[in-house]
């Protein structure tokens, strides 16, 4: 390939790169070597200055010891003993001159120059009322010699300062130390730099043709040439084997990308969409099978040369994105209508804001139209079926509560007064019942087949508990016919709140009569109707079988039941009358002891805690 650099020319570049960087690594070390210098000698009089107090206080603690044990013996004898230790540390030492004990008072103890009981300055004076007095170090007197430093190391006891050690320092030689440590430091840094350096430089040549031998390698595993591989038995070896396994690599990609593009050839065939694809510039590269049906023509060779006058306007628009230079992920729609055709065409630009081409949709509208009625008109049927099977689910619930109440209306005719003295009464409360849900049903049906959603406007104040009783006396005939025992718990205050009256009494419907059909041969059935700070609870509990989890998740499906004759609307269509009004319904159960459902609502007010009553 034409970006492959000769291997021979290679050589010599990498030569005088590395020679570029050994001289600039000798450069730096040079630096080094004379910033190191001077650093040293501008830090020579501190370290000496450090050195000196640190011997002073060790110099200093070694005789606290004999100062305190010449407090407590006679004063000839303990003064004696302390001038005997100071001698002892003179002997031991070659930088120190002098050394004098000062008491708390500024008196001489003991000293190897200045004679006993002399005076000078009092530790208060010099070292003040410090809790922690530190080292003093005095400049040099008048007269004295330039070379010689005097310390003065506090002698503190418990919480009092009992006095002061005064030494005199020949600080020449210990700045001679120190100066000859640090150019031996500076040395060996120096040698050690330049060791590190001579393994750089022959790290770097030996980098330097395994990389150009790497590089041929490479270069011949990206023109799809053999190459030879370099037996190697150090680190370089996996590198190489990586070579010649990207080389395969590369190798495979190739006869995959042939395929792939195979593939993409056969499936813009198959699908009933007209695929172009164009270069950066904008020119035409490809169009399917279908794209030039639609286009009007038999041939890419025959579109290539007439597209941007005849679809002039997807043609204005591909040259908008390709002088736009932001990442658009968004289409552009084009829309192009005249007496034969009606074309719509969705131009999109790949690989962002580093143009890589445009992919171009083009479809007839006509055709899209015809499909989408046909959607629609899918869409409308799925719509009637589902509405067909709720009000099959709505006619059921009152038609049984019709069917039982004439059954006791029936059952009432043919009794008379002194057998059951309130008979009228007792038929006028079924014939009431068989009215309501008349009514009901002829409700439901209006809004089924007119399929119209209840107007809020019929809103109204309900007391809940007038809900619950009335349902309580609609099922109780065929509870008792179950042998079911109905009980129903409600407050003794209102519980109001805004909704419609037949919507809500449905839903509670479905979860009594789901309840009654769980149990066939007898059980109990619970209402319990109570306030929840701002909402009201309605809990609908029986004693049947149950609800497996998986069944939990899936009563609220339309369709789903459990039951052989069931529709699987019931539960459905309670919750969304419950959602309609602001509430929401839940469900538990523990597999084989029964199953509550639970009704929430939202109360027009706060209600006031009272007492219950349970009929």
């Amino acid at each position: 390939m034409s970006s492959v650099l000769d291997h021979a020319s290679l050589r010599p570049i990498l030569l005088r790169r590395t020679l570029a960087l050994m001289a600039f690594y000798v450069l730096c070390m040079v630096g080094l070597a004379l910033w190191l210098d001077r650093s040293s000698k501008g830090s020579d009089s501190q370290y000496t200055k450090e050195a000196v107090e640190l011997l002073a206080q060790e110099k200093a603690a070694q005789l606290a010891e004999a100062v305190w044990v010449s407090e407590w013996a006679p004063a000839p004898i303990g003064q004696d003993q302390l001038e005997k230790e100071i001698r002892s540390v003179l002997s031991q030492s070659d930088v120190i001159t002098s050394i004098s004990v000062v008491d708390s008072l500024g008196r001489v103890k003991a000293s190897s120059r200045d004679p006993r009981g002399s005076t000078m300055e009092s530790p208060l004076d010099l070292f003040g009322g410090q809790e922690r007095p530190e080292t003093i170090t005095l400049p040099p007197a008048d007269g004295a010699p330039s070379q010689e430093r005097v310390l003065l190391c506090p002698l503190v006891r418990g919480n009092r300062l009992a006095g002061y050690v005064r030494m005199t320092f020949q600080v020449a030689r210990i700045h001679g130390i120190m100066h000859g440590v640090g150019r031996k430091l500076n040395l060996q840094i120096l040698v050690g730099m330049i060791f590190i350096g001579i393994v750089t430089l022959l790290m770097q040549t030996g980098l330097s043709r395994e990389a150009a031998e790497l590089s041929r390698v490479l270069d011949a595993a990206v023109d799809a040439t053999p190459v030879s591989i370099p037996e190697k038995g150090d680190e370089f070896a996996a590198v190489y084997k990586s070579a010649e396994r990207v080389r395969l690599a590369l190798s495979d990609a190739r006869v995959e990308r042939a395929r792939a593009g195979e593939r993409m050839a056969a499936i813009s065939n198959a699908v009933n969409v007209g695929l172009l694809w164009f270069h950066p510039d904008g020119e035409l590269d490809f169009a399917n099978g279908r794209a030039l049906e639609i286009l009007g023509t038999d041939s890419l060779e025959r579109l290539r040369p007439e597209w941007r006058a005849t679809f002039a306007p997807a043609a204005a628009a591909l040259e908008d994105l390709s002088r736009s230079r932001a990442a658009r992920g968004e289409p552009v729609g084009v829309s192009l209508e005249n007496p034969s055709r009606r074309l719509s065409f969705q131009i999109s630009r790949i690989g962002g804001e580093e143009c890589k081409g445009f992919v171009a949709v083009v479809t007839d509208r006509e055709v899209v139209e015809m499909l989408e009625g046909d959607v629609h008109l899918a869409g409308q049927m799925q719509s009637f079926l589902r509405i067909i099977r709720t009000v099959m689910h709505e006619l059921r619930s009152p038609l049984s509560a019709i069917i039982v109440n004439m059954d006791l209306l029936q059952d009432t005719l043919g009794k008379h007064g002194a057998a059951e003295p309130n008979l009228r009464e007792t038929q006028g409360k079924y014939i009431n019942v068989v009215k309501k849900e008349l009514s009901r049903l002829k409700q439901s049906l209006f809004e089924m087949l007119t399929k119209v959603v209840p107007n809020v406007d019929k809103m109204e104040r309900l007391d809940l508990r007038g809900l619950v009783t009335d349902l309580a006396a609609l099922v109780l005939e065929q509870a008792r016919r179950q042998g079911v025992e109905v009980d129903v718990h409600v407050p003794d205050h209102p519980m109001t709140v805004i909704g419609q009256g037949d919507r809500l009494r449905q839903a509670f419907l479905n979860l009594v009569v789901n309840a009654l059909e769980a149990m066939p041969g007898g059980g109990r059935l619970r209402l319990i109707l109570e306030p929840q700070g701002s909402r009201a609870m309605l809990q609908v509990r029986d004693t049947g079988p149950g609800l497996s989890t998986e069944q939990l998740s899936k009563i609220y499906e339309m369709g789903y039941t459990t039951k052989a004759a069931g529709t699987g609307i019931g539960l459905y269509v309670a919750r969304a009358l419950v959602e309609q009004h602001g509430g929401e319904l839940r469900a538990w159960s523990n597999s084989g002891d029964g199953a509550v459902f639970e009704v929430e609502l939202p109360l027009t007010r706060q209600p006031a805690e009272a007492n219950c009553h349970t009929s």
